[in-house]
């Protein structure tokens, strides 16, 4: 090829190089992770033996920010709301909610069970405490509703720092 055919193909493909772009759409920013989504144990809320797998349904729907069936998990408790925990909870945007095992206790014609508890932000620990959750006796006068387990205290407090 000849000098002058080169430099004519050179000005060509700098010409075209650049309008070759202008077809292509222009690439999405990456996106961001998407936070995957939870599949909630709902059933934990209907049954009588384990009040353990209810904490974990509670944390579960805490971490996913899904406050209706946070509030669930607290049966018929008149002080808390779908709302009250969105405000509560709702200023840690990655929460994760961790439980330690705990016993069951009698009281009275109920069961009890309390279990500490930490709320971290990411990595950050931001609350700390105890959670209690409730359960009636199979007693004269009580409901199906009020035999199972559902949460029933809470004395979580920011944690040291915070």
């Amino acid at each position: 090829m000849n000098t002058r055919k080169t430099i004519a193909l050179f000005a060509a493909c700098a010409v075209l190089l650049p309008l070759s772009a202008c077809d292509r759409k222009a690439e999405a920013p990456a996106a961001s992770p998407a936070k995957p989504k939870v599949v909630l144990d709902h059933a934990a809320l209907s049954q009588v033996e384990d009040p353990a797998r209810v904490l974990a349904y509670y944390g579960a729907a805490l971490a996913a920010h899904d406050w209706e069936a946070a509030d669930a998990a607290w049966g018929s408790f008149p002080e808390t709301s779908p709302g009250t925990l969105r405000a509560y909870f709702g200023k840690y945007p990655a929460l994760s909610f961790h439980f330690d095992p705990s016993r069951i206790e009698g009281a009275a014609g109920s069961l009890i069970y309390i279990a500490p508890v930490v709320i971290r932000d990411g990595g950050r620990v931001v609350e700390t405490g105890r959670i209690g959750l409730r359960r009636v006796n199979e007693v004269p006068g009580s409901t199906p509703e009020d035999r199972l387990w559902h949460v029933e205290m809470s004395d979580l407090k920011p944690a040291v720092g915070n």
